[in-house]
């Protein structure tokens, strides 16, 4: 595999994708990046599996962390029902179904999973929102989930922009 201006060669099969089109952590490899001054870049298959990977897995034990602080709470009586039990459940089922899926069996993650996982996301978010709303009296509690409903939904664009890029590689 070869990088000629802005495309990948893989046997015969050409792939290219617009700058805007390919998500990346940092936009460029850095300030006296050479490659940035072509318009047009690809991500190969592996960087993408590569990221999906990553991005994933913090996701998922990320979820499971915080599912577990939310059964705690509920074990310790400290609430009657925490919805961050099925919040937290979903979306590490989600990150859990992209790892299976996109990294070790390398499928194609359909439209429909990939609106799956980003509802996940927003239902944690949602979650969070619940706290600055229903919560009243306690400040630092409707801060914390303020910026947990950002963060949440933030990680739900990135998640669905990955997803999107990881499927469109097959069809450019």
């Amino acid at each position: 595999m070869r990088r000629d201006e802005g495309a990948i060669v893989k046997g015969s099969q050409i792939m290219t994708t617009s700058f805007s089109s390919a998500v990346s952590s940092s936009g460029t490899d850095g300030p006296n990046d050479s490659s940035s001054s072509s318009p047009a870049t690809c991500e190969s298959d592996s960087t993408l599996q590569l990221r999906l990977k990553r991005f994933f897995l913090v996701v998922l034990f990320t979820s499971l962390f915080f599912w577990g602080w939310a059964v705690l709470n509920i074990v310790t009586g400290k609430v009657p029902f925490d919805l961050g039990v099925v919040s937290f459940a979903f979306s590490a089922l989600s990150s859990a179904f992209v790892l299976k899926r996109a990294v070790v069996d390398s499928e194609e993650i359909s439209s429909r999973a990939q609106k799956m996982v980003l509802s996940s996301h927003l239902f944690v978010s949602f979650n969070y929102l619940l706290g600055v709303v229903a919560v009243r009296d306690k400040l630092g509690f409707q801060i914390y989930c303020g910026i947990f409903s950002i963060g949440w939904a933030f990680i739900g664009k990135v998640g669905y922009s990955l997803l999107y890029s990881y499927g469109k590689r097959d069809r450019s």
